[in-house]
């Protein structure tokens, strides 16, 4: 058997790492070739792996983003994709149903995903939203790097496309800002061991046809940033307050909302979270987006919540230069 395939796509890597597997697993002898040395006169069995506008072979016009169409031509299986990550996805389906079913099982068909966003949210343990064992306990965990690696290629298998990661406020361990260098707590080399892990995790879901976020809770800051910016310790000490907020079920009165407030109309906390959002998506090229909540710890009416992201976090994202959808 022949595997003509672009190398040049980790996703595509990625998927012929897992049919080369198969093939060794089903003791299948196999040769390697590069996608230019590919002739339709060769009379071996071979796999054809191409998208599209490669030109070797063309798809359904109902073949959508992400879907792949497998098609059979004497003794060549084409693998065909809309672009790479529909390649991988192809690459994917054909090595799980041959190592259940045998080569015989390689059929002419056509795929596409049925949701177009399949996602994940997941809680980060660096100040979480909320304490106890899920948190507390893996820290070390969401650490490694070894962990991140297998646990994105594990959504790639799965067919996810969209890793959502969440932090009430991870802005400290991700950058220094050069204008409020008193918010960051870590050492320099402390620090970089954080950019490495983020980089990592942005990078390595990229080459897995994976797009990530960060999602926060809009204005929440910890002790040591608020301090950092001149402002009270309590204005970012979230832990004593959960109890009130969201303990209504009592009827507890809610006393934080002039915490809230302070927060909101700050023009120090404003301008931190601008220069925040700048440096995220300035730092992190590989970061597909961010998320956040105009409903949590917040005040006013709901256009004036939203109109305090659109004129932090938006804003923020414009004046770095990327593209606001």
């Amino acid at each position: 058997m022949i595997i003509y395939y672009d190398g040049r796509f980790e996703t595509i890597l990625f998927g012929i790492k897992q049919l080369k597997h198969v093939f060794n697993k089903l003791d299948i002898f196999f040769i390697e070739r590069n996608l230019n040395s590919f002739t339709c006169s060769s009379d071996m069995k071979s796999i054809v792996v191409s998208f599209a506008s490669q030109g070797i072979r063309q798809v359904s016009e109902t073949v959508g983003e992400e879907g792949f169409e497998i098609s059979i031509d004497k003794n060549t299986v084409y693998i065909t994709g809309r672009e790479h990550k529909g390649v991988m996805y192809g690459l994917l389906d054909t090595a799980e149903n041959m190592e259940f079913y045998g080569v015989e099982s390689i059929k002419a068909k056509q795929e596409n995903p049925f949701m177009k966003m399949r996602g994940i949210k997941f809680n980060l343990p660096f100040e979480p939203y909320d304490m106890g064992d899920p948190f507390e306990k893996n820290v070390k965990t969401c650490m490694d790097l070894d962990f991140w690696r297998e646990y994105i290629d594990f959504l790639a298998l799965n067919r996810y496309n969209c890793l959502s990661l969440w932090s009430e406020h991870p802005f400290h361990m991700m950058f220094r800002l050069d204008k409020y260098p008193q918010t960051c707590p870590y050492s320099d080399v402390e620090l970089e061991k954080y950019k490495e892990l983020f980089k990592f995790i942005f990078s390595h879901s990229k080459r897995r046809g994976i797009e990530v976020y960060i999602i926060t809770w809009n204005i929440r800051l910890t002790p040591f940033v608020a301090k950092g910016l001149g402002l009270p310790g309590e204005l970012g000490d979230m832990a004593d307050q959960y109890d009130v907020v969201y303990d209504h079920h009592n009827n507890i009165p809610n006393n934080t909302k002039e915490f809230d407030a302070i927060r909101q109309h700050s023009e120090v906390v404003k301008d931190y979270f601008k220069e925040c959002i700048k440096a995220l998506v300035t730092t992190y090229r590989d970061l597909s987006g961010i998320g956040t909540s105009s409903s949590e710890e917040m005040t006013g009416s709901a256009e004036e919540r939203q109109q305090w992201v659109t004129d932090t976090y938006l804003e923020a994202v414009k004046e770095a230069g990327r593209n606001v959808p």
